[in-house]
């Protein structure tokens, strides 16, 4: 269980990064860094809805 609550912290993490990287580039979601961002958070929810069902 300590493995999903640090999964939890760092896609909550993840998603307020990728929040503030979409407000600094005025909403580009094609921007790199936004993309980057939001690949990251799908990885970590993937992982987090496999967690969930193990």
């Amino acid at each position: 269980m300590n493995q999903l609550l640090k999964l939890e912290k760092k896609i909550r993490k993840t998603r307020k990064k990728l929040h503030q990287l979409i407000k600094d580039k005025d909403g580009n979601l094609l921007d790199p860094e936004v993309v980057e961002a939001s690949q990251e958070l799908d990885v970590f929810m993937v992982n987090y809805s496999e967690m969930l069902r193990n």
